[in-house]
């Protein structure tokens, strides 16, 4: 079923979906594409829709592009899929990866932009940046650096505190780190 001009994640992609029964959708193939019937154009008179039948979206293109998704976070290092997972707020299975990258919200990496930002912040202001950031993200910061094994144990109560050790964390990273980090923006994109 690949095409001769097939990029290797959408061969991977059509060579993934060949076979699968998706069951029943409640529309067959023509009508998702969005065709009516000879019968059904003669019937409804020119430029109008039979009662009650409504123009189905054409899904394969959604469904290709979550396959091919599948595939490149298949393929990804385990310790990236497990930033991925912490990033999204999920659990660390592939399907359910791929799933919550598809149907995520813009922004979803903002946690990632956050640790940069920090990481590339003067070593004086690092803590106060984090200080002045609402708990919910600073809380965000510290969930992403306890899974890079950069902080231990649970985040302290006092926000002055933990902000120091997450600037502190944030300034000592590797390249490794940070290298890890831009794979999981990379594997956060929408194919």
């Amino acid at each position: 079923m690949t095409s001769q001009h097939a990029t290797p994640d959408r061969a991977a992609a059509d060579d993934l979906l060949e076979g699968i029964d998706f069951g029943d959708t409640g529309a067959d193939e023509a009508s998702v594409a969005g065709s009516e019937s000879d019968s059904e154009r003669a019937d409804s008179g020119p430029g109008r829709r039979a009662a009650g039948k409504a123009r189905q979206p054409n899904i394969r293109p959604l469904i290709r592009r979550t396959a091919a998704k599948t595939v490149e976070i298949t393929s990804a290092p385990p310790a990236q899929r497990r930033l991925l997972a912490a990033v999204l707020g999920c659990p660390d299975e592939v399907a359910v990866l791929a799933t919550e990258v598809m149907c995520a919200q813009r922004g979803v990496t903002a946690v990632v932009s956050d640790l940069e930002e920090v990481a590339g912040s003067d070593p004086m202001e690092a803590g106060v940046i984090v200080a002045s950031w609402e708990r919910s993200r600073s809380n965000a910061l510290w969930s992403l650096l306890a899974e890079l094994g950069a902080v231990k144990g649970t985040r302290p109560p006092q926000d002055a505190k933990a902000a120091i050790a997450m600037a502190r964390s944030a300034l000592g990273l590797s390249d490794a780190d940070k290298k890890s980090l831009a794979g999981v923006v990379t594997l956060a994109r929408k194919s």
